[in-house]
């Protein structure tokens, strides 16, 4: 997996074209669910930007697919309907069918995943926008965020600081902390190491 930890690597570093040919790279060599949907996540990114266009949704489209094709074989996962929720909702529409079905599929059954010291129990809608976070694509995050009806609020607030921390809005994601201070448990570290991310920024 040495393309896939450098393209990931390149994500946080804000060279999303050198991750998207780690990605490609490592596809050449093993198919993997991880890297079918980190490539399809890099170019939702992509067809944001004004060079975007719907020949990069395609690809992302059939990149998803794939993604569900290997499912088959392997176990169900949830994540790959999830993407493909938000894909539908950028081409067809959030209400749609399409894309309430891959919702619906997404959210049936919730997995454990570990967020740093912390073990959660969260659907594929949730596990996506904190999947895309972790690859820093904001923006993209952002769009899944706006598509997830079942992540709790505090958690909502929390991914949209640090959407806001990652497009260098600080002010913004302080005033959202605000908002999360009041919410979160008084033992909840996670306000406080966000806020000092920001301030050393």
């Amino acid at each position: 997996n040495l393309w896939f930890d450098y393209g990931q690597f390149c994500l946080r570093s804000g060279m999303v074209d050198k991750a998207e040919e780690c990605f490609r790279e490592e596809l050449s060599l093993y198919t993997s669910l991880d890297t079918l949907l980190a490539l399809a996540g890099v170019l939702l990114n992509q067809s944001k930007t004004p060079k975007g266009n719907k020949y990069l949704l395609d690809q992302a489209e059939v990149f998803i697919h794939s993604a569900l094709r290997l499912e088959e074989e392997q176990e169900s996962h949830p994540l790959a309907w999830a993407m493909l929720a938000l894909l539908y909702a950028k081409t067809k529409g959030q209400d749609g069918d399409e894309c309430q079905n891959c919702i619906f599929k997404a959210t049936r059954e919730k997995r454990a995943i570990k967020m740093g010291m912390a073990t959660l129990e969260v659907d594929g809608m949730t596990q996506l926008v904190f999947q895309l976070l972790d690859l820093s694509l904001p923006q993209v995050a952002l769009d899944a965020l706006a598509v997830c009806e079942t992540i709790p609020e505090v958690d909502r607030l929390l991914c949209l600081v640090q959407i806001h921390y990652l497009l260098g809005e600080h002010a913004e994601a302080l005033t959202v902390l605000a908002q999360v201070a009041e919410l979160c448990e008084h033992d909840d570290a996670r306000p406080h190491v966000l806020e000092g991310k920001i301030h050393a920024k």
